[in-house]
């Protein structure tokens, strides 16, 4: 079954480009500031909900079904939105876990709930563990360029639990150590996103995106 993600392809690249933009100003701020500022979250929400209400009514005056619920503009409308809040609630929960397990700060947790907000509940799956993937490797790469240029006690302790303690008195974001989720999160969204609707967004062939599996189809 082929379902079309987009009413439009301008639209398309429209809902692309003002996302990954959002993901990489928070990228930058956090990289500077160690945080990521509400207002930067909230908006990413708003506009979320605000894209996906758009692309719920378009949908449903070109009589198209959006995810759950039967085309026609209230319909498309509506499920647009619950779309979005399903995005948003399916990262808020995983996040907050991960928050309460130390494994992520809040203020990623408030990210990934925004972006999910963008992406639905089933995409967002995918640019978690895209987003893992990228932490993984960016967190051996700098383990792998301390044990070069520091040796690998220094690099151990770096890393240690004791390491992460002593970042916390220093001020510094506390709950881990190696990289923050902000850029891991931008960089597979960018990617993930434009591979999964390439077709919508009229890389290859027709503006069309096969449908995401049963958890997502109506």
């Amino acid at each position: 079954m082929v379902r079309q993600f987009f009413p439009d392809l301008a639209f398309g690249w429209t809902f692309y480009i003002v996302l990954v933009s959002l993901l990489a100003i928070s990228s930058v701020i956090d990289f500077r500031s160690l945080r990521i500022p509400k207002a930067l979250t909230g908006t990413c929400l708003a506009l979320g909900l605000a894209f996906n209400l758009g692309r719920g009514l378009w949908l449903g005056l070109q009589d198209k079904v959006v995810w759950k619920l039967d085309a026609g503009p209230w319909l498309g409308t509506l499920d647009g939105i619950l779309f979005s809040i399903a995005g948003f609630a399916t990262a808020f929960a995983i996040f907050f876990v991960l928050w309460f397990l130390k494994a992520a700060g809040g203020g990623d947790v408030k990210l990934f709930a925004s972006v999910g907000a963008w992406v639905g509940p089933w995409y967002i799956i995918f640019l978690m563990v895209g987003s893992v993937i990228v932490v993984v490797l960016i967190t051996l790469g700098m383990m792998m360029f301390s044990m070069v240029t520091a040796g690998f006690s220094k690099t151990r302790e770096s890393f240690s639990h004791k390491g992460s303690q002593k970042a916390v008195q220093s001020g510094r974001r506390g709950s881990r150590r190696g990289p923050t989720y902000s850029f891991p999160l931008a960089f597979a969204t960018a990617l993930i996103m434009l591979l999964v609707l390439s077709r919508d967004l009229g890389l290859t062939g027709s503006m069309e995106t096969v449908s995401p599996p049963v958890s997502q189809a109506r």
